[in-house]
């Protein structure tokens, strides 16, 4: 009988096993799935008056903060289009759910409230990203298999 300081330890490491991180970017001004929608992910979301209700009703019941779940408001501009929300969220989330700040870092990003225009395309490319798909209220925007790293893109 072989005792446990004496047996033999296998250790497998898979290296095509991936977790996957995802952060939501919310533009949208008045935005109704907000609780759904954090049990799932962290939600960036504009701070509008409607949203900014909806998050300290949230905070409110959820008083506990995470980097995985919960609400992080945004400033925006009265005058700002849901792109320019969303492009002036994309380096702050990186910060915060990136390579530095969190382990996997964040690989996908759902955004609401906005369509993947050309310029929003671009800003993205910048942090990695090339596949973008629709999804109800918006779309996902992920890395591919082989770039699961956050960046900061080149200034």
């Amino acid at each position: 009988m072989l005792s446990l300081s004496t047996a033999p330890v296998a250790i497998v490491f898979r290296r095509d096993i991936t977790m996957s991180y995802v952060v939501a970017i919310v533009a949208h001004p008045d935005f109704e799935p907000l609780t759904p929608l954090t049990e799932r992910v962290h939600v960036w979301l504009a701070e509008t008056s409607a949203n900014r209700t909806r998050a300290q009703a949230y905070w409110r019941v959820h008083p506990q903060k995470s980097i995985e779940q919960g609400i992080t408001t945004f400033k925006v501009g009265a005058s700002d289009t849901a792109e320019q929300m969303v492009i002036s969220a994309l380096g702050p989330v990186d910060l915060h759910h990136g390579e530095h700040a969190h382990a996997p870092p964040w690989d996908a990003l759902e955004i609401y409230g906005a369509a993947p225009t050309p310029s929003l395309r671009k800003a993205l490319t910048d942090f990695g990203i090339n596949d973008v798909d629709p999804i109800p209220g918006g779309f996902r925007a992920s890395r591919p298999a082989g770039r699961r790293l956050g960046l900061t893109p080149p200034r």
